[in-house]
């Protein structure tokens, strides 16, 4: 029988709750005659029991997987050898904090499938859609940590009533903030010594756009890039600039900057 396990994730932050799969396409893989087996994890957004409801096993020991998958980086004691993993390993740049790890995978003879690095018969990257939560999530940290770094400087904002990202229960909670917080913007319910603030986004690709749809609950207006240094002198409280995709946005202006 094939068996694929889940590994817990426990590389980096405490907060990480994403899974590789979630319960409904573990179902499909027990359906399909596939052994499941997810390594219990009272941290992951999905509960140990609703994998078990769909016929996973929940077992530390995951031995008998050929394939083992998660999101982060592996640590280099909790890698076993002989075994194909997928996960992101940020390896393909040479990234040097992750070199120790890629050097271990080589001489335990694991197969590595990176995420990253996966594509389809068109040549297409295959991470687009973690690309589009890369930015999501991303834009949703710079909101959140600019309110903080303004209540360093002495500055309360709305952005300070914008939470880190894994606080929300679904997109929609967390862009309902971020609009909450636009609605305070345009009620002036923000230091005039604040303005302007730029945001930038360099390139059109999954991770940019899943960021401006964040960003697009807030007042927002379009300028040319050739009239930002205006506007960014002159323009209202918020500006946004897009560099290759030939626009810039202003939020915070209560008229259209021409």
């Amino acid at each position: 029988m094939k068996v694929i396990a889940i590994r817990r994730e426990n590389y980096g932050t405490l907060w990480e709750r994403r899974a590789p799969l979630n319960p409904t396409q573990v179902k499909g893989l027990v359906d399909a005659g596939i052994q499941v087996i997810v390594q219990p994890s009272a941290r992951r957004a999905y509960p140990d029991k609703e994998y078990k409801k769909v016929g996973a096993i929940l077992e530390d020991d995951m031995s008998e997987a050929s394939l083992i998958i998660g999101i982060k980086q592996v640590p280099i004691q909790d890698l076993i050898p002989y075994k194909t993993y997928s996960f992101f390993a940020h390896v393909i740049k040479a990234q040097p904090d992750n070199m120790d790890m890629l050097d271990a995978i080589l001489k335990r003879n694991i197969r590595l499938m990176d995420w990253e690095t996966m594509c389809n018969y068109q040549g297409t990257r295959m991470d687009s859609v973690f690309g589009r939560f890369a930015g999501l999530s991303g834009m949703l940290d710079i909101l959140h940590g600019m309110g903080l770094r303004l209540l360093g400087l002495g500055f309360n904002s709305p952005f300070m009533h914008i939470a880190a990202p894994h606080s929300y229960p679904t997109l929609a909670s967390a862009c309902a903030a971020v609009k909450s917080a636009g609605e305070e913007i345009t009620s002036g319910l923000i230091h005039e010594q604040l303005g302007p603030i730029t945001f930038v986004f360099l390139g059109d690709g999954a991770v940019s756009k899943g960021a401006q749809y964040v960003l697009s609950h807030l007042p927002v207006e379009f300028v040319e890039p050739s009239k930002f240094k205006a506007v960014a002198q002159n323009g209202g409280m918020v500006v946004c600039t897009c560099i290759c995709l030939s626009v810039a946005m202003v939020m915070g202006s209560t008229q259209v900057i021409s």
